[in-house]
């Protein structure tokens, strides 16, 4: 599982050599300007307007950056913004070019901009970008990150805030500025409605690392108890959480071998015998943390607290595929078992989980006792007892038997693939090929005595241990 873990520092690491490698001589470079306190000021209303003005305003876009070794570097190369995301120390940021010296583009001229020949630009507020050599190295697949390609981010990230709650991704792309948008074109309007608005309350003991999404962990000294009181859950989440009509909700079973069937949520706890088991399920990022102690990695710094167990209640989903027809798997050629929940997130599990009859696999509709809670994916969520947390799919709509693995960032892109740690690069890498991340190892964190007599990094507590 920790080799895993080095996939995200690609996103940081990246891009040295594939800059090296490109033929990016054909497209405008990076925006190199000198500016003063005068000029700091009127980039305020500019893209990425730098963090800590005050900061850069005694810095030039030509001049050397400070790191603690005493090495000094421009910010006109991948390699140094890499050493400055990865730990060099940054002492002063390169800024956002004033918008008069900038190079000027339309939207129409960006928007030929969108595929890898031409080069892939995208627009940000009032800025144009060329991440042309970033895009093997998206963390959230290629797929995603050419959605926008040619076209503006600014939905994207108010959507996936994600991008907003740290600096690695706004550094990042200031590097990757080639020039501003026509101030004289009349602006897009763009829907800055909070889509996060309607989540679910959270306990306030939790330990948030953002919450738009809701990224929060089981705090160290609650976990005192075996069963993890719902409340305090960890929370790991992508989008905004999905609000389900119950009345409408059905549940989906298609695919090889099988009759497309579907269930309400009364049909299933009528139809099928109720099963309870007690699970934990784990993020693969926990203790990343610790991992940064290491290596700096990217990507949400967990402690040990994204790790919870619960008595799940609901339906084998074996007992499910056996009423829809699915009973001879191989002879159906049938060798995954895909999940699609209310949010468009997919992922999928070996169809020899699914068919064990000790494998456990649960369509659950209560967590404790209760119905399952809508951070937890209420109505329906998949329980994989023993793989990483991905694979248990919240609020799940549709269940797919198929010859291949899921599509998308969570099952075929780099955050959750088992990669070996001398690969810090993705340039040129077929990442759907490698292997998908599913069993977990087991492994502990000692919590009691606290971190500071101790190598573990979670705090004050008691021993936990999880598989």
């Amino acid at each position: 599982m920790l080799r895993g873990f080095a996939a995200a520092s690609a996103f940081c690491r990246g891009g040295s050599s594939a800059l090296r490698n490109s033929s990016a001589s054909a497209r405008p470079s990076p925006v190199r300007a000198s500016f003063n306190s005068h000029d700091v000021r009127a980039l305020s209303s500019t893209p990425l307007a730098a963090v800590g003005a005050q900061q850069r305003s005694s810095c030039s876009r030509e001049s050397s950056a400070s790191f603690p070794n005493g090495e000094g570097g421009s910010f006109s190369s991948w390699s140094t913004l890499g050493a400055a995301v990865v730990g060099a120390g940054l002492t002063c940021l390169s800024s956002t070019p004033a918008q008069s010296e900038a190079k000027v583009f339309t939207r129409a001229e960006v928007a030929k901009h969108d595929n890898p020949k031409d080069g892939i630009w995208v627009m940000y507020k009032d800025g144009v970008y060329d991440i042309t050599e970033f895009v093997a190295n998206h963390p959230g697949g290629q797929d995603k990150i050419m959605m926008a390609a040619g076209k503006s981010i600014d939905a994207y990230w108010n959507l996936y805030r994600q991008h907003l709650n740290n600096k690695t991704a706004s550094d990042l792309l200031q590097e990757m500025q080639i020039g501003v948008l026509d101030p004289n074109e009349p602006r897009e309007e763009v829907d800055e409605s909070n889509p996060y608005s309607k989540d679910p309350a959270r306990h306030p003991g939790l330990k948030f690392h953002s919450t738009q999404p809701c990224n929060a962990e089981l705090p160290v000294p609650m976990m005192d108890s075996w069963i993890t009181p719902n409340e305090v859950w960890f929370v790991r989440h992508h989008h905004p959480v999905p609000i389900v009509d119950i009345k409408n909700y059905v549940l989906e079973i298609k695919g090889e071998g099988l009759r497309p069937t579907t269930f309400t949520l009364d049909e299933l706890k009528t139809k099928f015998t109720k099963r309870k088991i007690v699970s934990t399920i784990q993020c693969g990022g926990n203790r990343r943390a610790d991992m940064n102690q290491v290596e700096k990695t990217s990507g949400t710094a967990w402690g040990c607290g994204a790790i919870s167990t619960a008595e799940w209640g609901g339906v084998r989903l074996l007992d499910v595929l056996h009423h829809c027809g699915l009973t001879d798997p191989e002879g159906a050629q049938v060798a995954h078992v895909q999940f699609v929940a209310a949010d468009e997130m997919t992922a999928s599990v070996p169809v020899e989980k699914v068919f064990n009859p000790y494998g456990d696999v649960l369509l659950a509709y209560e967590m404790n006792g209760e119905d399952i809670p809508l951070d937890h994916g209420y109505p329906v969520r998949a329980v994989v007892p023993g793989h990483v947390g991905v694979r248990s799919v919240k609020w799940v709509t549709a269940v797919i038997a198929s010859a291949e693995e899921a599509k998308g960032p969570w099952q075929s892109g780099m955050a959750y693939k088992m990669l070996p740690s001398t690969m810090k690069d993705l340039t040129g890498v077929d990442i759907e090929s490698k292997v998908s991340m599913q069993e977990q190892p087991v492994q502990s964190a000692i919590t009691s005595p606290p971190f500071s007599l101790t190598p573990c990094f979670c705090g004050p507590g008691v021993n936990a241990g999880a598989a």
